[in-house]
């Protein structure tokens, strides 16, 4: 399936180019060299009881690796400046207080 993601993602690159999206500079930037997927593995919750595994997906050198960095480094200047950007697990609970959740709404926080 890899070699079918990697023709999907150049006919993307191509017509985003075709349009103006990106230029040919970008396009080679962002060109797939690799047929190789995203590696899956996960790191050991040692403090959690059963000790549980924390997902982690490495996408270097993989497919969309120069994609994602690209599409990272436009979006880095955007992080925190959000009024609704949490800075880390104490400041999502003082943030959670504030809240009012409507009879029909979900509160909910995937970690």
């Amino acid at each position: 399936p890899t070699s079918k993601y990697k023709k999907q993602l150049i006919s993307v690159l191509q017509e985003t180019e075709k349009e103006g999206g990106i230029d040919r500079v970008t396009y080679r930037q962002l060109y797939p060299t690799t047929e190789v997927p995203p590696k899956f593995y996960g790191h050991p919750k040692i403090h959690k009881n059963g000790t549980p595994l924390r997902p982690i997906v490495s996408s270097v050198d993989s497919i969309t690796y120069c994609t994602s960095r690209h599409i990272a480094d436009i979006l880095s200047p955007f992080v925190g400046q959000s009024p609704h950007h949490i800075v880390n697990s104490q400041h999502f609970p003082e943030t959670a207080k504030q809240l009012r959740v409507e009879p029909d709404e979900v509160l909910r926080s995937y970690d």
